[in-house]
């Protein structure tokens, strides 16, 4: 997967999955990846005609999915809380193992006493 640099005039980068010909006689071919993508990671399913990656919205996760023509993904699960950790197809592709979780956080204040 690419990606352009945030800058201040565009700061949600633009992002690419890279096809390339394990031959190496083709240029890579480059298909856009919805900016919401999220650190789950990317697989391709297992009829290898579309590729499946998490999108974050609002602070959850769901998994899309994308057709290699290039054409707009759709959601395949309903998630309303936590993110994906990393997911995984059967390979028969009729079900999608996936590990969940979410970061909780503290904020604890501390202040020097006066005496």
């Amino acid at each position: 997967m690419l990606a352009t640099v945030p800058t201040p005039e565009d700061p949600y980068p633009q992002y690419k999955v890279a096809l390339l010909d394990p031959s190496g006689t083709t240029a890579p071919r480059l298909i856009n990846a919805d900016e919401r993508i999220s650190s789950g990671g990317l697989s391709f399913t297992p009829d290898s005609k579309a590729i499946t990656y998490p999108i974050r919205e609002s602070g959850v996760d769901n998994l899309w999915t994308q057709p290699l023509e290039g054409l707009a993904g759709r959601q395949i699960t309903t998630f309303t809380s936590e993110q994906i950790v990393g997911f995984h197809w059967s390979p028969d592709g009729r079900s999608v193992g996936i590990l969940r979780g979410h970061t909780d956080s503290d904020v604890v204040l501390i202040r020097e006493s006066g005496q």
